[in-house]
Formats: C-alpha cells, structure tokens, sequence
C-alpha cells in the first residue's frame, strides 16, 4: 500500500509534517494510513537540535539515513518495528546549531525489545535521560560501541530508574562505560541493573550511585545484579558499591 502513491487519498496538511524517513517535511499526508507525500523540504534545526519548521527533534539515525525522534514508548515501539523490518545499525545524532547550543548531548532512551542483533553507535556523544531506563536490552543482542556515557537524570521519585537496565537478550559494551544512576526524593536506582540476560563490558567501567537530595536519605548501589549474568573484562569503579 505505501509502495503504490495511486491508491493514497492524500490531504494537504495545515501545517508540514515530518516526512516518513524522517529526512524532512512535506506537505500532504495520506488519511487512511498517514503515507506523506509531496516534495520533502530539509530541516530548519534550532539551538536545541529540532526544527524549527515542524518540530521534529531527530536523536537517531540508522544505516539507511532514516532518522527517528525520541518521545517515550511510541518512538521506542517505532524502533523496533524498524529493527524487525531489517535495520541493524544506529547511530546517536545531535543537529543543534547556533549559539549556545548544546551539541555534545542526546536526550532519548533505546529499548532494544525484539530478538535480532542491533549496534548503537555513541558517536561521541553522551546519551541522557529523565523519565525511563537509558539503555534497556529485553532480548535479542545490543551491541554498543563508542565510549558510552550514559545518564539517568530523573527530578522525581516516580521517574527514577537504572542507567542501564537488562532484563533479558545480551548487551555487549565494546568501549569503555560511564554510567550514572538516579536518585529524588526516597527513591534511588543503581547506575547498571541487571535482572536477567547477560551484560559484557569489554573495556573499564564507571558507575555512579547517586544520593538523593532531601531528609530521607536514599542510595542505591552503583551496580545491581539480582539474577542474569555480567562480565567485567576491565577495571570497574564502582562509586555506591555493588
């Protein structure tokens, strides 16, 4: 159906959306499917890395070029559904430009949740985020390379959680990690959890437990394993304990 532009019933959009690769904008868009069409026009990207046209923010791109946008569980389901459809290489982007931008930082999370082997490339940058597990493998194998800085930088009790969690399927750490764990009000989450699965870390490891702000003090340790398996094939500094 999307292969066949005949058999769309396009509609011209009040406003430009992000095209289906998420390269650019367009200006039509199917109403039975969403297809868009029309002549996609680039990005417009601001200080904060989205556009200033149509708002799209992209933090990933895969071995296509296509580029996807982080906003919860929606982008996460989008991921894998590309990952079932073949994709196995991602890489971290940042496109903010002007003065004052931060360029050195993606704010999104990556759920790997389908049984395929996937690569996520740091490409240099650090990877953060306030409202979810950074990094979560469910199954199939991640295999992350670049030296990973990885933050969970939740404000609130209800959004703490683990840096990097496993709970199934392998994660595979091909260059050295800096992963720091969450903590507000009572609560507190390690840096590294892992439940299930298995997590290797070919190079040296940093984690950081963080205590929360507050009277009732909370700390989790930096590194928490409760049943799967991890290796440790470098130095690891654990700061909160293991």
């Amino acid at each position: 159906y999307p292969a066949d532009p005949a058999k769309h019933d396009f509609t011209k959009l009040q406003s430009p959306e992000v095209s289906s690769d998420g390269k650019g904008h367009v200006s039509e868009m199917c109403e039975a499917c969403g297809y868009t069409s029309g002549t996609a026009e680039p990005h417009h990207y601001g200080t904060d890395g989205g556009c200033d046209t149509c708002g799209f923010l992209p933090v990933f791109e895969d071995g296509a070029g296509n580029l996807y946008a982080y906003n919860g569980s929606d982008s996460i389901m989008k991921l894998n559904e590309a990952i079932e459809k073949g994709a196995t290489y991602f890489k971290l982007v940042n496109f903010a430009t002007g003065d004052n931008a931060d360029t050195t930082t993606v704010n999104a999370c990556f759920s790997l949740e389908t049984d395929k082997s996937v690569t996520l490339d740091m490409n240099g940058y650090t990877l953060e985020n306030g409202g979810a597990p950074v990094i979560t493998v469910e199954a199939g194998t991640l295999n992350i390379t670049g030296a990973a800085v990885i933050s969970q930088t939740a404000k609130s009790k209800e959004l703490v959680a683990p840096a990097i969690k496993v709970t199934g399927g392998n994660v595979i750490f091909k260059d050295t990690v800096t992963a720091t764990g969450s903590a507000a009000d009572s609560s507190a989450a390690p840096a590294i959890e892992v439940t299930g699965g298995t997590g290797t870390f070919e190079q040296d490891v940093t984690a950081t437990a963080v205590e929360n702000e507050g009277l009732d003090t909370a700390i989790a340790p930096a590194i928490e394993v409760t049943g799967g398996k991890v290796i440790f094939n470098g130095k690891v500094t654990a700061t909160g304990g293991l």
